[in-house]
């Protein structure tokens, strides 16, 4: 039996080893079985429906009000677990190279972004908004409709509000809304219950990063394969989900 744990070890990161692994912990693989040319008409219809597999090429990246004081003002999860979390879903974007859009400002009262995001995603355009759904802001639904991609990613502050009012206005113009539950939060864990409800009523796909990741990806034995095994291993280290 291979002694390095989930395949990892000082010689490197055995790719097949953490499927291996992945799979023991209950973890989805995203290993495709599917032809590529399959793999390539499947992408260019939008996906529908919580069952339907969540591509890279139809997906864009939407990081929600990442700024440190509103995320100081959460209390569902663990601060370095959002924190970690958060980033993650950010390396996910830059390894599948997903077109990213950065919602919030930064002032005395949101505070400053998190630093990864200009680190991950310099180039990411940052849209303001006069109310908490991205919709409200022309721009915003200018620059999805640039990318031609209909799935949503969403993660961040906070899940009862901006995450989930964009959610639900994505869902009624046809587009579909993912939303990373474990890299969201928000101030109550029963409100953040009841929006969670209220996301899979109306028809958003909820996951969580890791889930996120696998599942877009084709095959271990890539270089992205590669680069998604690295990310795992910096980050599944902090796992707890409960307030400190």
């Amino acid at each position: 039996m291979d002694k390095r744990i989930g395949g990892f070890g000082q010689g490197g990161i055995d790719r097949r080893g953490f499927a291996r692994a992945a799979a023991g912990l209950g973890l989805a693989t995203g290993v495709a079985t599917t032809a590529p040319a399959a793999r390539a008409q499947d992408r260019s219809v939008a996906p529908t429906g919580s069952a339907t597999r969540i591509v890279a090429a139809d997906a864009v990246l939407v990081l929600v009000d990442y700024n440190r004081n509103l995320m100081d003002m959460t209390n569902t999860m663990d601060m370095a677990a959002l924190r970690n979390n958060a980033v993650a879903l950010m390396k996910l974007g830059a390894l599948y190279k997903l077109p990213t859009i950065v919602l919030g400002e930064e002032n005395g009262y949101y505070g400053e972004f998190m630093p990864e995001i200009r680190q991950i995603h310099p180039e990411a355009p940052n849209i303001l908004r006069p109310a908490p759904s991205a919709w409200s802001a022309p721009e915003f639904r200018d620059e999805l409709a640039r990318t031609g991609r209909q799935t949503l990613l969403l993660g961040g502050i906070s899940t009862d509000n901006c995450v989930s009012l964009t959610s639900f206005d994505a869902i009624r113009d046809g587009y579909r809304a993912v939303v990373v539950v474990d890299a969201s939060a928000t101030g109550n864990p029963l409100v953040e219950d009841v929006s969670l409800q209220r996301l899979g009523q109306a028809g958003a796909t909820l996951t969580g990063w890791v889930q996120l990741g696998a599942e877009m990806l084709d095959n271990w034995d890539t270089p992205e394969g590669e680069q998604l095994a690295r990310v795992f291993q910096e980050h599944l280290s902090v796992s707890t989900l409960s307030p400190s």
